[in-house]
């Protein structure tokens, strides 16, 4: 895990507070555009992966789109591609496209 994402992975697990978690997706998001930063934040690592989960579990859209967005980059990245091997988190983000409560922009 770098140390450089774990400020924001912590500001994640603050779920009582989702204005800190959609500034803390937000930055990961603009980080997961990089597939080498991204490698270098750990946004593949377990950790992250766990954090992830927390994510789709909010459906405010102000978290819900950035993290959709981060997730899709990360798609893209060959050095994340062990968030999709993880079934806990491809059951979870199917439950969220699936998902009546979520909004379209985030299904896509």
């Amino acid at each position: 895990q770098s140390l450089a994402a774990t400020p924001l992975l912590d500001m994640i697990g603050l779920v009582d507070n989702p204005s800190c978690q959609a500034e803390a997706v937000g930055a990961l998001a603009d980080i997961a555009q990089d597939a080498q930063a991204a490698a270098a934040a750990g946004l593949g690592d377990e950790r992250s992966l766990a954090d992830f989960n927390k994510l789709l579990q909010v459906d405010a859209l102000d978290v819900s789109f950035p993290t959709s967005s981060m997730l899709s980059s990360l798609a893209d990245s060959p050095q994340a591609a062990s968030c999709f091997t993880n079934e806990s988190l491809l059951s979870t983000m199917l439950e969220k496209v699936q998902s009546r409560a979520t909004a379209a922009p985030v299904q896509q």
